[in-house]
């Protein structure tokens, strides 16, 4: 994203960016892709939004299940605070947490503040990226 501009919303509740991004771990030499990324840029804002990662075919809504609670599935990985799954996701209406569907597409980021960016924010903003955390907001 250039230099000295802010993405603004109406109020976090109201205006709801959906990403529906997919890639592949290390896909093209990349670890994730992102769906905003602020590198080496100034005066940069993300403000009043609500951005929420969804996977959608022609018919169903999913969501990752990136972090599972210990009785469900998974495995742990030295420094992570709880079993991480990258390469799951589950129905939104009707989750089966406990036979997630593969899909080896899922490694988006939401926000990346990252290089010599600098002055750079994200104010009233919510991130909703998996099924089982409600909301990061910043």
């Amino acid at each position: 994203m250039r230099s000295d501009s802010v993405f603004r919303g109406e109020d976090k509740n109201n205006t709801i960016i959906i990403v529906r991004l997919n890639h592949k771990w290390k896909e093209n030499g990349q670890r994730k892709i992102l769906a905003f990324n602020f590198d080496n840029v100034e005066n940069k804002g993300l403000e009043n939004l609500t951005i929420k990662y969804q996977v959608k075919d022609s018919i169903v809504t999913y969501q990752p299940l990136d972090c599972n609670n210990d009785d469900e599935p998974g495995e742990s990985i030295s420094g992570e605070t709880c079993p991480f799954r990258n390469e799951f996701k589950v129905n939104v209406v009707n989750p089966d947490k406990v036979n997630p569907i593969a899909d080896d597409s899922l490694y988006v980021g939401l926000v990346r503040f990252y290089g010599t960016t600098k002055n750079s924010y994200g104010n009233s903003t919510s991130l909703i990226f998996m099924l089982q955390v409600d909301e990061h907001s910043f």
